[in-house]
C-alpha cells in the first residue's frame, strides 16, 4: 500500500499500482530460490567430505607371491660360512652365491679388544662369479672374541657374530655345504623353566637366508634341531628347515638373557620376536613363534622341558611353521640359556 499526501485532507491510502505488485512477487520468487539454495549447499558439502574420508579398500596380498619369484631367491650375496680352532689354528671360509659378474672376494679377521678392531688375517682371492675363500691363522692360549668381516667388489657386505675361540676351543660355527664340526658352549647344572611365545603373522620386504638341510650352529644347537624334527615327525609333521637368519635371531636373543640373567620374550628396550626375526633377514615372513628356556643343561634336557609344556609343544608340533633357528648362550655360573625361533615365508 501507498499513502499520497493531500495538504487538504493529511495522509490518504491509495490501492498499489499493478506493476508494484509484480515487483513484489518477483522478489518473493528470488528469496524461495535462494532459501533452497542455502539448504542444498551445506547437503553437498557433507556428502564430498564423506567421500574423502572413506578409506579405500586395499586388496589383500597374496604371502606366496614374494616366495615364487625366483629372482629373490637368486639375490647375489656373500656370507661367513665357517669359523672354527683347532689345535694350532683359528681357520675361517667365507662364501659368494647367487652372483653371475666376476668379482674380488675379500675377507677380514678381527678379535673385540678396547679401542679399534684388532685385524689378524687378511685374504682375497679372484671369483668369475660364485665361489668360496678359506684362510687360517695361528691362535694362541688366550681366549679372544673374534669375527669375519667378508665384501666383495660389487658392495655385497656380511659380518659374522663374535665367538670366543682359543687354541683347542671347541666353539664356534661350520655352515657350509655338509655337516658341521663344531660343539656346545658349555654345561650347566641348573634344573630350568621354560616359556613360549605363540604363533603370530607378518610380512617383510627385503631378502632371506634360508639354509636348506645344512647344518647351522653348533652341535648342541643342532642337536635340539634333530630332537624338535624327531618329535614333529613323530606327530606327523614335515621336518624343520634350519635357517641362518633365525638361528642369528635366536642366538642373539639368548645372548642378551644370558647378559641380563632374565628369561623373557622381551626384554627392556628389545623388539618383539617377530621383529627380530624381520630383523636378522628372514623374508618374506608370514607367521612365526618362539620357545626360551634357561637352566637346562642340555639338548634332550631342554626339548623335553619344552615337550611336556602344552604351549611349547603346540609350538614344536606347529605343522604350519617350516623353519628354525636355535640359539644357547651361556650365563654367570655355567647356566645355559635357550631361544627356539620358528617361521614360515
Amino acid at each position: 500500500m501507498t499513502y499520497v499526501s493531500r495538504p487538504q485532507f493529511g495522509f490518504q491510502w491509495t490501492p498499489n499500482p499493478p506493476w508494484r505488485i509484480q515487483l513484489r512477487r518477483i522478489v518473493r520468487a528470488l528469496a524461495c530460490i535462494g532459501g533452497a539454495a542455502a539448504m542444498i549447499a551445506p547437503m553437498s558439502a557433507a556428502q564430498a567430505q564423506t567421500a574423502a574420508v572413506t578409506p579405500t579398500p586395499t586388496p589383500t596380498p597374496t604371502p606366496t607371491a614374494t616366495a615364487t619369484n625366483p629372482a629373490d631367491t637368486q639375490a647375489c650375496k656373500v656370507a661367513v660360512t665357517r669359523l672354527v680352532s683347532s689345535r694350532t689354528a683359528i681357520r675361517g671360509t667365507v662364501e659368494r652365491t647367487g652372483c653371475e659378474e666376476p668379482t674380488i672376494l675379500s675377507a677380514e679377521l678381527r678379535f673385540e679388544r678396547f679401542g679399534p678392531d684388532r685385524v689378524v688375517k687378511r685374504a682375497k682371492r679372484a671369483l668369475r662369479a660364485d665361489g668360496a675363500l678359506n684362510f687360517a691363522v695361528r691362535c694362541t692360549l688366550r681366549t679372544r672374541s673374534f669375527y669375519v668381516v667378508v665384501t666383495d667388489s660389487d658392495g655385497n657386505f656380511a659380518k659374522s657374530e663374535p665367538i670366543r675361540l682359543r687354541c683347542g676351543s671347541t666353539a664356534g660355527f661350520d655352515n657350509r655345504t655338509g655337516p658341521g664340526n663344531t660343539n656346545g658352549t658349555g654345561n650347566g647344572a641348573n634344573n630350568g623353566s621354560a616359556g613360549n611365545g605363540g604363533s603370530t603373522g607378518g610380512s617383510t620386504g627385503g631378502s632371506g637366508n634360508t639354509g636348506g638341510a645344512k647344518a647351522i650352529g653348533t652341535a648342541a644347537e643342532q642337536e635340539v634341531i634333530r630332537l624338535t624334527n624327531q618329535h614333529r615327525q613323530a606327530a606327523g609333521c614335515n621336518p624343520l628347515t634350519p635357517d641362518a637368519a633365525l638361528r642369528t635371531a635366536a642366538l642373539n636373543h639368548s645372548k642378551l638373557m644370558a647378559q641380563q640373567n632374565r628369561m623373557e620374550h622381551q626384554l627392556p628396550g628389545e623388539p618383539s620376536f617377530v621383529e627380530r626375526i624381520k630383523a636378522a633377514g628372514f623374508s618374506p615372513l608370514s607367521s612365526a613363534a618362539e620357545n626360551i628356556a634357561a637352566g637346562h643343561p642340555n639338548a634332550a634336557a631342554v626339548v623335553d622341558a619344552w615337550m611336556k609344556s602344552s604351549g611349547h609343544r603346540a609350538n614344536i608340533l606347529n605343522c604350519n611353521l617350516t623353519h628354525i633357528g636355535v640359539g644357547v648362550a651361556e650365563g654367570s655360573g655355567g647356566k645355559l640359556f635357550w631361544t627356539q625361533n620358528f617361521a614360515r615365508h
